[in-house]
């Protein structure tokens, strides 16, 4: 069984297929889910730009409402990726 839905097979355009494919590269490199004991919060790496991954999240938001106006979105990542604003120290 195949978990991974790539963004061109769900018959977006490949300039959004790309976009979504980039930002989740980014996130993937730059967010650190370990344990950051005492607290066991998820990091951002030091030097990650935050600010504009979610800028670019929320411009692919809109562009997927407007490309599969078929489906509703749920989208939590917001919230999650604006809570865990600690930085890496290493």
């Amino acid at each position: 069984m195949r978990v991974v839905t790539f963004p061109d097979e769900l018959g977006l355009s490949s300039e959004l297929s790309e976009k979504v494919l980039q930002w989740t590269r980014y996130w993937a490199k730059n967010f650190i889910n370990r344990e950051d004991l005492p607290n066991g919060r998820p990091m951002w790496k030091n030097g990650s730009d935050v600010e504009a991954w979610v800028a670019q999240g929320n411009d692919i938001e809109l562009s997927l409402i407007s490309e599969l106006p078929d489906y509703q979105l749920h989208s939590r990542w917001s919230s999650y990726a604006k809570n865990p604003r600690f930085v890496d120290s290493d």
